[in-house]
């Protein structure tokens, strides 16, 4: 199945960002209750608003991807989180500020998630055969499980214990490195309009 283009560069795409969505997850939420000072209650409600976009979406998402094309939508998205964790980086300070700018920039990383992660998946099995999309499916999930897990042993390395606005910086920045990746793996998907 790796001799399939579309196949083998939504799973690139998939490693790598589902190491960027796990580690960004994890420093959300230590930055959050470490940083701000939030209760895990406080940080999960706090981060509640970018999910709940991402739900609203993605259906919709999902049905332009099948007419126009995964790469229309899914590499200016997956531009779009990075640049949301490019202005983490870059506006968060240790005065806890959720609305005017945690919020606005969630929002943006949220767009970029519903406009990449069910697009790709949906990459991953466009010109698999029938009879295969189960295979094809669950080793696009194991790379989506590992690129989560190696997002977040790079995140852990990076942050350490200092719970310093730096570490977290530098977790953001690398966080957002993965976005590029990502947008130049799509490319390499081809055309996956359907009729």
């Amino acid at each position: 199945m790796f001799k399939i283009r579309t196949f083998r560069w939504a799973n690139v795409a998939t490693l790598a960002q589902s190491g960027a969505l796990g580690a960004s997850l994890l420093v959300n939420i230590l930055w959050l209750t470490e940083g701000w000072g939030y209760s895990i209650l406080e940080a999960g409600l706090a981060t509640l608003p970018s999910p709940l976009l991402v739900a609203v979406l993605a259906p919709w998402v999902g049905r332009w991807g099948s007419r126009y094309g995964i790469r229309r939508f899914a590499i200016p998205g997956a531009l779009a989180w990075a640049g949301g964790q490019v202005l983490y980086a870059l506006l968060v300070s240790n005065e806890p500020n959720w609305l005017f700018m945690w919020l606005p920039v969630s929002l943006l990383v949220g767009v970029g998630v519903a406009t990449t992660f069910p697009l790709i998946s949906a990459a991953a099995v466009a010109d698999i055969e029938p009879a295969n999309y189960a295979v094809a499916g669950a080793i696009n999930q194991i790379g989506r499980q590992f690129g989560a897990t190696i997002g977040v042993a790079a995140l852990i390395t990076l942050v350490g214990e200092s719970g310093n606005l730096g570490s977290f910086q530098s977790a953001w920045l690398a966080v957002g490195a993965m976005g590029p990746v990502a947008a130049i793996a799509t490319i390499f998907v081809g055309d996956t309009r359907r009729p």
